[in-house]
């Protein structure tokens, strides 16, 4: 009779390291642990990795495209097959400086994977639309990095796939339009922008208004800011006047008031300082 299997005693912060390892999100591991300490106490550690991880929903959607792969006709990749595949691929569109967010997540990989596309086919591909930029007319890309901040990589990834990169371009125009308008007022450019790339802010403000609001009213919340020991900043700034925070408007009246307090009223620098014009009004 052979010896019985002894269970697993790894702790579960070993088994979410192996997860990571496999590539698991955060949020994938944690639908999975429940799961995992239940088979602890009548597998070993091998058994789960090997014979019962792959049976769970959550393991078929990490490795997706070993489904495709089967549809196709093909053999399915092994784990270290697939993740040395994701590497292999992220590492030649790193090479090609195409933007974060661009064919780089292990969803974007699992077409390729399916498709049994190498990584030196992608390579090609990548090439292909970075020769297809600098074919470009140099005046087109010119204006397009002037303008819009869109460097050579995007326009490799508008290049590679316009579908998949025009949400990006679109976000990065938009933060680049909201740092325009900044550095118009004599402020930082941020990528504050970013957030209103489809819905544009909140309160309505065009980027323009906006920071025509925030230099108005700015240096003032700064100085009592330095003065009362509390922080009103360009970024509490932009969250009042485009995001409607009004956490962040309570912050800057709290400051008028403890300088109306503090000079009853008769500082240059009182509540009613303010208060902007037409444009900081909020």
């Amino acid at each position: 009779m052979a010896d019985a299997v002894a269970p697993s005693t790894d702790s579960r912060e070993v088994f979410t390291t192996t997860l990571k390892s496999l590539g698991f999100t955060d949020s994938q591991i944690n639908e999975l642990l429940p799961q995992v300490t239940q088979w602890q106490s009548t597998y070993t550690s091998a058994q789960i990795v090997s014979d019962l991880l792959p049976t769970t929903t959550v393991y078929s959607q990490r490795f997706s495209a070993n489904a495709i792969r089967i549809k196709n006709g093909l053999t399915p990749l092994t784990p270290s097959q697939y993740l040395s595949a994701e590497a292999s691929y992220r590492g030649v569109l790193k090479d090609a400086m195409l933007p974060s967010g661009f064919y780089d997540s292990s969803d974007d990989f699992a077409g390729f994977i399916g498709q049994d596309t190498s990584p030196a086919e992608i390579k090609t591909r990548a090439d292909a639309a970075a020769r297809a930029v600098n074919n470009t007319d140099p005046a087109y890309t010119k204006a397009l990095r002037d303008i819009y901040g869109i460097d050579e990589g995007m326009m490799t990834a508008f290049m590679l796939d316009p579908d998949r990169a025009l949400p990006l371009v679109e976000k990065q125009a938009k933060a680049v339009e909201f740092g325009t308008a900044a550095v118009r007022q004599g402020l930082q450019a941020t990528t504050f922008g970013e957030q209103f790339a489809q819905r544009g802010p909140t309160t309505g403000y065009s980027a323009d208004q906006g920071y025509g609001a925030i230099a108005g009213m700015l240096p003032t919340a700064q100085n009592l800011g330095n003065i009362y020991g509390e922080t009103y900043d360009q970024a509490t700034a932009e969250q009042e006047v485009f995001s409607g925070l009004e956490s962040a408007k309570r912050k800057r009246q709290k400051l008028g008031q403890m300088e109306t307090s503090t000079f009853s009223g008769q500082s240059g620098v009182a509540a009613g300082s303010l208060k902007s014009s037409k444009s900081g009004q909020f």
